[in-house]
């Protein structure tokens, strides 16, 4: 079994607590007093040079980050249509907007009115992509997920489970067991 380790859980990046990533610190000091203003000018112009060069790449990927959880959203907000909300998570395939979209709904405990047992089959391998993700903040946005559904529909399940069988066939009852079944396999999944 040592051969067949998971290679996608060999490198963990956990978020920063108390300081931006790559960033040093130090070279945020004040600057030395002996600079004369001249070179005090030209750092300055550096440093802004320095940080502009990136701004562009960084903004166009906001932009379409922000586009794609619009597109997202809308359906939630406008149509409560959780469905094309989460099958639009999958034509999008973008972690960040799927972190986004958790965060701002399950994890909080909001929203859960829309999900039935089919709509959690639906969205869990969503959430399991962010538990099984190398990132911190995508593993909390679906640990969080994944706790508050099965907070909200574990009472559902174990009723339905434990509901005794009367004579006769029941296919509503069936099929209650069986969706209740789908969404017991997802979380073990």
């Amino acid at each position: 079994m040592q051969g067949d380790e998971d290679v996608s859980r060999m490198t963990y990046i956990q978020a920063p607590k108390d300081e931006p990533a790559n960033l040093d610190m130090s070279a945020f000091d004040k600057p030395n007093v002996q600079m004369q203003g001249a070179d005090n000018t030209k750092k300055d112009f550096e440093i802004i040079s320095e940080c502009m060069e990136k701004h562009s790449t960084f903004s166009n990927v906001m932009q379409r980050r922000i586009a794609n959880m619009k597109t997202v959203m809308n359906y939630l907000l406008n149509d409560n249509d959780l469905v094309s909300a989460v099958n639009s998570l999958g034509l999008i395939k973008d972690t960040t907007v799927t972190m986004d979209f958790l965060n701002s709904t399950f994890a909080k405990n909001k929203r859960l009115d829309l999900l039935n047992f089919d709509k959690i089959v639906l969205l869990m391998p969503y959430v399991q992509e962010m538990i099984d993700s190398k990132y911190e903040t995508h593993n909390v946005a679906g640990l969080k997920s994944a706790l508050n559904i099965l907070r909200g529909f574990s009472q559902s399940i174990i009723d339905i489970k434990r509901t005794a069988v009367m004579g006769g066939v029941d296919l509503a009852r069936e099929d209650r067991i069986r969706k209740a079944d789908d969404v017991i396999e997802v979380f073990f999944q």
